[in-house]
């Protein structure tokens, strides 16, 4: 299919507009428009089993595999540093997620590994937000693991 792997030329991202009109059944034109948000996230959730999307710019899906083990085990211990503030797991002034789907301005959509959101006592542990897939409110703080393959 025509999704452009992070890293991957311009070449692909010809295709890809070819890609995602197949897959949603599209037609295409020669003034090739930018698919809505809606549209590219319909496209994401129909991905295979252990690849994600996000949308970093405009109408461009970027795909990722599902990171490996020694990726994951830098995740758990950032996270594991941070349990005492993370409301959750009994800390205070934090609600931290991991890799979930988040939605910015301008249609784009980013996975990060890690995200927090500040709490005041009002707040309601679990927040609310965290009902909505992508989450829309905005975090006050991103971590992204850097490895090897990144």
């Amino acid at each position: 299919m025509g999704w452009r792997q992070a890293g991957e030329g311009r070449q692909r991202r010809r295709s890809w507009a070819a890609g995602l009109a197949k897959v949603l059944e599209l037609p295409m034109v020669a003034s090739q428009r930018i698919p809505t948000f809606e549209e590219l996230y319909l496209a994401i959730e129909a991905l295979p089993e252990g690849v994600t999307g996000e949308v970093l710019e405009p109408g461009m899906i970027h795909t990722m595999g599902r990171p490996g083990g020694l990726h994951r085990l830098g995740g758990r211990g950032i996270f594991e540093s941070l349990r005492g503030h993370d409301a959750y797991r009994g800390g205070r002034g934090w609600w931290l997620e991991q890799e979930a789907s988040i939605r910015f301005s301008e249609g784009r959509m980013a996975v990060p590994d890690m995200s927090g959101w500040r709490l005041t006592e009002s707040d309601t542990v679990p927040p609310d937000f965290i009902n909505d897939n992508p989450i829309v409110k905005r975090p006050d703080w991103c971590c992204e693991i850097l490895s090897k393959s990144t």
